[in-house]
């Protein structure tokens, strides 16, 4: 599985949209976490 500083990777290089960050809560990272990663983007 992935953990945040995966997600927060794939997600910063383009390779997951919002809607795929949400897709893994909350089985690896926490709402809070996929909100964080979202908002730093922006």
């Amino acid at each position: 599985m992935f953990n945040f500083d995966d997600i927060k990777m794939m997600y910063d290089w383009g390779c997951f949209t919002e809607e795929d960050v949400k897709q893994f809560v909350p089985t690896c990272i926490t709402e809070e976490e996929a909100n964080q990663i979202i908002a730093k983007a922006e």
